[in-house]
Parts: structure tokens; sequence; C-alpha cells
């Protein structure tokens, strides 16, 4: 916690807003992909979009289209606050200082990376949102924030607030600790991020008229460990402790990193063989084949 939000007690008990639909305005900064999103649920939902900053040119534009009749600046003019919910929406290296230059005259500041706590905004008045959903498009990520659940983690009362604005967006806001944010936007960073990365390789290896069957595959992967969870789900040549097939599968890797990766992942599906029941000689064998 910095030594601003130290010194500042969290003197409000309960959010300002007494109910959610008291939360009826919105300012962004940082036209992202998550913070289009918001901002588009927002206006759905009746909150009215305030201001936009941005930086980039581009960006700036796609906001105007996307939102018309919303006020949008450049993150280079004064940014100057005086809505129900200030979301910063910018690379995390930059959210401290975009905060250090909001004038925030009222509500609840938050921002929306999913690694750093709500005390980088240095205020007492801040929470930290996320939500947990990959978002590559504003207007698909603002129909998924329904019903998604979405993060909120700070003080009691600007995350009272933040909750508040969540649930007028049709989300499932969950409180997080501040400490536990690294271990749970890792999770996120497995749970996306790795899976896209898995689909690349998959998709370098086979021709284009076998995509749809990929996909239909690791939907249908997913669809089993949301039915049984990851143990009961695993299934492959390393569930069956089948050395021979993942020795050909290794030796039909001509990619590094491809190669890497399917060892690394290999050795985690081996743990979870293990665990249900993957004889010892078998799982010895295959670790050997993977190198460990």
């Amino acid at each position: 916690m910095s030594a601003l939000a130290q010194r500042l007690p969290d003197t409000a008990g309960r959010c300002e807003a007494a109910h959610f639909m008291a939360i009826d305005s919105l300012t962004l900064i940082g036209a992202s992909n998550a913070g289009l999103a918001f901002a588009l649920a927002a206006r759905r939902r009746g909150i009215v979009v305030r201001g936009i900053w941005n930086r980039g040119a581009v960006g700036r534009q796609r906001a105007a289209a996307l939102l018309p009749g919303a006020r949008v600046f450049s993150l280079d003019e004064p940014i100057a606050s005086d809505a129900d919910i200030t979301m910063i929406a910018v690379a995390d290296d930059a959210i401290a200082d975009v905060a250090k230059r909001v004038v925030h005259r009222k509500g609840t500041l938050v921002h929306l990376s999913g690694a750093l706590p709500a005390s980088v905004l240095g205020r007492h008045d801040a929470a930290a949102v996320h939500p947990m959903l990959s978002i590559a498009s504003p207007t698909a990520g603002s129909d998924a924030l329904t019903g998604a659940i979405i993060t909120i983690e700070g003080r009691a009362a600007p995350s009272e607030c933040a909750s508040l604005f969540v649930r007028r967006l049709g989300g499932r806001p969950v409180p997080l600790r501040a400490e536990d944010k690294s271990r749970y936007h890792a999770a996120a960073v497995f749970a996306s991020n790795f899976v896209v990365a898995s689909m690349a390789s998959a998709t370098d290896l086979v021709s284009r008229d076998l995509a749809d069957g990929l996909m239909g595959l690791a939907r249908s992967a997913l669809d089993n460990v949301a039915k049984s969870g990851p143990t009961d789900a695993l299934t492959g040549p390393v569930l069956r402790g089948d050395v021979a097939t993942i020795e050909r599968h290794l030796g039909a890797l001509a990619n590094p990193q491809d190669l890497a990766l399917y060892r690394a992942a290999s050795l985690k599906a081996l743990a979870v063989a293990a665990d249900r029941g993957l004889a010892k000689d078998k799982v010895d064998a295959v670790a050997k084949a993977l190198g460990a």
C-alpha cells in the first residue's frame, strides 16, 4: 500500500450510492478493449459516459464511433472527473502515473488491472475491478460482461461501490484480497492467454481444413473440465503412459517453442495422471521421455 493510501483513512463506512441505481455516470481513461466494453455496457444500462480520455488518435476515433455523443479527449489534456465511477483502463505500467493526474471530484476511482492492487492508485476511495473474460473486442466484450464473474479488490466502501456498478452491468462481483492478486492473475493467464498460445501451436501443425476440428476438440475439453474438473477430464497419451506416442510427437515438433510448450504441458499432465492412478513405472517412463 502506498504511503498516501496509508495516511488517508477510509472515512466512508459504506458506498455513498445507497443502491445500484444511484450509480449513473462513468468516466473512462484509456480506450482499451476492456475499458470500451465496460463503457458500452454502462451506456446500455442507462449510465451516462461523461468523457473518454485516450493517448492515441486511432483509439479516440474508435471510442467516438462506438459511443457517439460522448466527449473524447487526448490523454495529454487535463483529466477531471465528477462521475460516480472513474475507470482507468490503461496498461499496468501506466496506471499509477495516470492516477496522479486525475482530478477526481467525487465517486469511486477504479482500475482494470488483474495483477495490480487498488493501492497503486494512491487513494483511499479506490478499487480494482477485473473481469474474468478474454475481451478481444469492445462490442463482444460488452455483451459478455452480463453474467460474468468480475473480481473486486480494495477498501470496504469503494469496493462496495464497484460491486454495485458491476451488478448494474449484470455482472457477478466476487471479492479478492490484494495479497492474492498475483496468483489470481497467473491463473487467469493460464486459463486464457496460454489456451490461445496452445491453439496457435496446434493450428500451425495441421492443414487449414482441420482448424475447425481443433476448435471443437478444445471446446469439448473445456466442457469436460467444467463438468468433471481437470483431473477427471484429462485424456490422451500421457494419461495412458503411452511413451511411444509421446516420443513420436516430440520427433514431429520442429519449432523449439512448440517443443518446449509440449514438454512443459506434458509434465503438468503427468502430475494429473499420477493423481488419477497412473502406475509409478509408467510415470517414470513418461518423465524420462520428456527429458525430466
